[in-house]
């Protein structure tokens, strides 16, 4: 999928960040464990945790302030290895 969307956009090493699945009941750990080979794996991407976040009924958490600045300081770290700057976004 991120070769595909870099490719789409023309850019094939544009920084890629994606939010890592919120527990959810039935859920098992090889989901997010495919979503950590995938960033491993995958050069300039970026993962923002959520494995804190979340209730395990509800698979879009109501109150999702703490995974908005996970997501935050994920970017501004990718960013940061990018090599761009904060003034450019």
């Amino acid at each position: 999928m991120i070769t595909d969307r870099r490719h789409v956009c023309g850019e094939n090493d544009f920084p890629f960040l994606f939010v890592q699945s919120t527990p959810y009941n039935g859920m098992t750990p090889e989901i997010r464990e495919a979503q950590l080979f995938a960033m491993q794996r995958t050069k300039n991407t970026a993962m923002a945790l959520t494995v804190d976040c979340g209730d395990a009924n509800a698979i879009h958490p109501a109150h999702n302030c703490h995974a908005n600045r996970t997501v935050s300081v994920a970017s501004a770290d990718l960013q940061a290895e990018a090599g761009i700057s904060a003034d450019a976004t």
